[in-house]
């Protein structure tokens, strides 16, 4: 999984909040119930689903949200229920949930939380990995977890209590209590 491809996701959900600002009637004036409008969103998106292509038309993900509500003074959209699927070589390739994300810091850090669950999709052995937390910084290319973490195949699993990946140089660090079982299949 390229973390420049799954994170280039922001920019396109930079496209589809301006365009449900500008289309979705959420510019025209409400009367609000309260006179401190510091903890409102600047605009919200309900039910928001997209695509991103590539040069080719081809799709590169996926995503799907039931609410993306975006709030300006501090740099930071809240995402519910995210679901992204990415893609590579025109297949599904892994899907990616969570209970909630959040995009910072002009869209380069991605935070998933609660319930965070990667499956690696059409393979013979599919690989899947869950924690609680998961960051993503766009110009490092680095995935982080200090939560207990969770990497299973049909064959095993290595639990850790945190983890760091590297997708530049291709690698993965487990670190602090790591744990692993494997079983050989049968021949």
């Amino acid at each position: 999984m390229r973390i420049r491809n799954a994170l280039s996701l922001t920019g396109g959900l930079a496209v589809l909040c301006i365009a449900g600002y500008y289309w979705g009637g959420i510019s025209q004036k409400t009367a609000l119930t309260t006179n401190d409008a510091s903890h409102l969103p600047d605009y919200q998106i309900i039910r928001l689903t997209g695509i991103q292509v590539n040069e080719q038309g081809l799709p590169e993900r996926t995503f799907k949200a039931d609410t993306l509500s975006h709030y300006n003074e501090q740099d930071l959209s809240i995402i519910k229920q995210p679901v992204i699927i990415l893609y590579q070589q025109q297949q599904a390739a892994w899907q990616l949930t969570a209970q909630q994300a959040s995009l910072s810091k002009d869209n380069t850090i991605v935070a998933l939380q609660h319930e965070v669950l990667a499956k690696q999709l059409n393979r013979p052995l599919p690989l899947q990995f869950s924690t609680q937390s998961l960051t993503a910084n766009q110009k490092t290319q680095i995935l982080q977890t200090d939560s207990p973490v969770t990497v299973s195949t049909p064959q095993g699993q290595i639990s850790s209590l945190a983890l760091q990946a590297d997708m530049q140089q291709g690698t993965v660090q487990f670190i602090g209590q790591v744990r692993g079982t494997y079983v050989l299949s049968p021949r």
